[in-house]
């Protein structure tokens, strides 16, 4: 008897095996994740205060890493700024800027503008407020430099916008 089952699991398990294999080799030919670049890691210049720690912050009540937070201060009329050149390694490289950002559960509340250009234009001007974490994902295919900027109109506020995802995707 084990001389039967040892003949059948040396013919069944490497058919089996390579039928695996297979479907593996299969699924990675027809589908791969998206290539993303961090947005920080390209040619930028920043004004303003820019904190480039990663750091664990509650979002809407929820946890995120923090990968880079920008701090405005209207009380000194602080816009802080990051532009970046996206057109390496050639111009349309990226498809897409995939933004995640919101504010810090523990900040005061505050009228807290980002601003999005590309190439010198605005594309995006919201007010982000506390509250769950806001996704925007934006066309770059024919974008040489891309500038985000965050700004308040609150005589005296200071506020801190985290951006847990900064990503150029291909």
């Amino acid at each position: 008897m084990p001389s039967i089952l040892v003949n059948f699991y040396r013919q069944v398990l490497p058919a089996v095996a390579m039928s695996v294999v297979g479907v593996v080799a299969f699924s990675s030919a027809t589908w791969t994740a998206p290539v993303k670049t961090q947005l920080l890691s390209r040619k930028c210049t920043t004004s303003g205060y820019i904190g480039r720690r990663q750091r664990d912050v509650s979002i809407g009540r929820e946890v995120y890493t923090s990968q880079f937070n920008m701090i405005t201060n209207s009380d000194e009329k602080l816009r802080a700024r990051v532009a970046c050149d996206i057109t390496k390694p050639q111009p349309g490289a990226f498809k897409t800027l995939y933004l995640e950002m919101g504010i810090d559960d523990a900040e005061r509340e505050r009228n807290t503008v980002v601003t999005i250009f590309f190439n010198g234009k605005e594309v995006f001007n919201e007010a982000i407020t506390k509250g769950p974490i806001k996704k925007l994902s934006l066309d770059v295919r024919n974008v040489r430099s891309a500038t985000v900027e965050v700004w308040t109109s609150d005589r005296f506020g200071v506020n801190s916008v985290h951006f847990v995802k900064a990503e150029l995707l291909k």
